[in-house]
């Protein structure tokens, strides 16, 4: 199996100088796409753009609450705002969706998994999600796919200053601090978000007697988020790139509904990450270095009794990752791109919770991603090899196809690749319970995709996707001679249809714009290593075979008014063939409205918004026993100074068309 990147290899170099002969010389390829990112320039999948103006409207928020309202994802959220939410794509778990910022991977190295709860909306100029992202160009861990938060620069802003607060229900306030300065050669930007809640919401606890109507107790919220990158443009077509982010969260976590007692359990995060990147750009090529360095600490204590002054469980845990990534990308003509790279990742951990109070561990990468246009069909093909000491020796392939018809309307895409999962660092040595001797979770995935676009604006489009994908040795805890244990124990098959569709049509000063989207999906628990008693295949616990989300916009000169709307299925809690209506939670359906108002004196833009979330006040649970809040009012005022005249921030997504301001 060795040998197969070799033979891999030799037929890229040899289809790649065969057709050096025949290339022109000339290209007419824009620096923009030249320097794309590799994931951007490789992929074949589709991918999902948070729309602007929704973005605009949760400025002030966590990464959970867009994306609920926005994509297709399902986010899973423990119960108001600040609590641990996770994210699942065609019904994966959370640690099968890889999570990036600015091309490097943030998942923790401890769990596999990242709270959304802990990013700040406003800080990323694009957001995007990749169903069934690829792992040869994303790595380990996307069965469901992967989510980029990306920063861009933009060298036509001059100099801004944005200042914004946003206050609401159960004691929320939020104030936000952004300044810009852009010209040719340097772009930068520093961002900085502070949010507090008590988050003291109303519910019914339905797990007591009399279903009593309580407040939510110890959950209050205070976090602060800073970002600060900054792009340089040097002599000879040299660039040089820099991002710091930072984060602080500290977290009351209540008891679970129907305790009577209000818990001392108490969560505090501190995340610092920064990344480096080299370019230069030649005629036909590009050269990329890129480092990075994430440091994460978690404290997590509790009390028997809110006075004590010692802890009945006090953990930390730190973790170390460092990233490498050297890359050459050769543009023979605008048919034919070839990217060789070569990836380093290490990863240390501290903590008294391992067998070892202190364990690393080390991966490399080698990469091939060729992308090559023949007779009208776009060809997408990356190999990557994972090596490390743990896993030993895992090839990844994905082999993609597109064609697109109709003077380019109809699009036709097809997708077919294998995946991998390295197992986490608790599930290899948590104590008690870890396995070292754990195996990577495998498998393949294929898709297609039919894509119609409505006129030249790639944006607005209507698509349909079906796709099938089989997880092996999938890692799962149980008990092991009393003791939960992390085992490969599972094989999973996800499998479903997804339907998005864009659209905006505008009539005199009206605008009318619509996201929608519509999800089949079943997730089936196909085999169980321990347990041959299972009656199988099983549905996945908390995987909803339908659900559907609708975005709504009208827009009138200065002010538009939005409405959303969320459908989730029926979700089991346990892994029974036959569950009771206990171990089903019931179908939700939310709807929220928001408005927006903007004037402007000068250079200085005012806008007012406020929103409503949960308009029907219903009561609901994502996850059992935590309860999500009900009805809630936000109001918020943002006023942004530009040096050059421009247009606000949540009217971008609609001006460049209404030409009204």
């Amino acid at each position: 199996m060795k040998h197969n990147f070799f033979i891999l290899l030799l037929i890229v170099l040899l289809t790649v100088f065969h057709y050096k002969g025949k290339a022109q010389d000339t290209l007419h390829i824009s620096e923009v796409i030249k320097t794309a990112t590799r994931q951007s320039v490789f992929k074949n999948t589709n991918e999902e753009v948070v729309d602007s103006l929704a973005k605009s409207f949760y400025k002030n928020s966590s990464l959970d609450e867009l994306l609920s309202v926005q994509t297709s994802s399902q986010i899973k959220s423990y119960g108001g705002l600040g609590n641990l939410s996770s994210i699942s794509i065609r019904g994966s778990a959370a640690n099968h969706v890889s999570v990036n910022w600015n091309g490097f991977p943030v998942n923790s190295a401890t769990t596999g998994t990242i709270d959304l709860s802990l990013i700040h909306t406003g800080f990323f100029e694009e957001i995007k999600i990749i169903p069934g992202a690829s792992s040869s160009l994303y790595g380990s861990g996307t069965f469901g796919g992967a989510v980029e938060l990306n920063n861009i620069s933009d060298a036509k802003k001059g100099f801004t200053v944005s200042i914004g607060s946003e206050i609401g229900s159960f004691m929320t306030a939020k104030y936000f601090l952004s300044g810009n300065y852009s010209n040719k050669n340097l772009q930068y930007k520093l961002a900085l978000n502070k949010t507090d809640a008590k988050n003291d919401f109303p519910y019914n606890d339905i797990y007591k007697i009399d279903k009593p109507v309580e407040n939510r107790k110890h959950n209050s919220l205070n976090s602060i988020n800073l970002i600060q990158n900054i792009k340089i443009k040097l002599p000879k077509n040299n660039t040089i790139e820099s991002g710091i982010w930072y984060i602080i969260k500290d977290k009351e976590i209540p008891e679970i509904a129907g305790s009577y007692s209000v818990g001392n359990k108490m969560q505090s995060d501190s995340i610092f990450r920064t990344f480096l990147r080299w370019e230069k750009l030649n005629r036909k090529s590009l050269l990329t270095a890129s480092s990075a360095y994430f440091s994460e600490y978690l404290h997590y204590t509790d009390k028997i009794n809110a006075d004590d002054t010692e802890y009945f469980i006090n953990s930390e845990i730190k973790s170390n990752t460092f990233f490498g990534d050297v890359s050459c990308r050769y543009y023979f003509n605008s048919k034919l791109t070839v990217d060789f790279a070569g990836i380093i990742n290490y990863q240390n951990i501290f903590t008294s919770n391992y067998t070892e109070s202190q364990t690393d561990e080390i991966n490399y990468s080698l990469l091939t991603a060729l992308k090559y246009n023949i007779f009208d069909f776009d060809i997408n093909f990356s190999f990557r090899n994972e090596f490390s000491e743990q896993i030993g020796y895992i090839p990844l392939i994905d082999l993609g196809i597109s064609r697109k018809l109709l003077k380019n309307k109809l699009i036709l895409k097809s997708n077919v690749s294998n995946k991998f999962r390295r197992p986490t660092f608790n599930e290899k040595f948590w104590l008690p319970g870890g396995n070292p001797n754990i195996k990577s979770e495998t498998g393949k995935s294929t898709e297609a995709t039919i894509k119609y676009l409505f006129n030249k604006n790639k944006s607005e489009n209507i698509s349909i996707t079906g796709y099938y994908s089989k997880i092996n040795n999938m890692i799962q805890w149980i008990p092991v001679n009393g003791v939960w244990t992390a085992v490969n124990n599972n094989e999973v098959q996800l499998s479903g249809i997804e339907t998005n569709m864009h659209y905006s049509i505008q009539k005199n000063k009206f605008k009318y714009s619509i996201n929608a989207s519509y999800n089949f999906s079943n997730s089936l628990l196909t085999g169980v290593y321990s347990n041959n008693n299972l009656e199988l295949p099983v549905k996945l616990m908390y995987s909803p075979s339908h659900s559907s989300k609708l975005f709504f916009t009208t827009s009138y000169k200065r002010f538009n008014i939005s409405i959303s709307e969320q459908y989730t299925g029926e979700r089991f809690t346990t892994q029974d063939k036959d569950n009771n209506s206990e171990g089903i939670l019931p179908l939700i359906f939310l709807s929220n409205i928001y408005a927006a108002y903007q004037f402007d004196v000068n250079n200085i833009y005012i806008s007012l918004n406020a929103k409503i979330l949960n308009i029907f006040n219903e009561q609901y649970e994502i996850i059992k026993s935590y309860p999500s809040s009900g009805r809630a009012f936000y109001f918020g005022v943002v006023v942004r100074y530009n040096k050059k005249k421009q247009d606000a921030d949540c009217y971008d997504y609609y001006d460049k068309k209404n030409k009204n301001i």
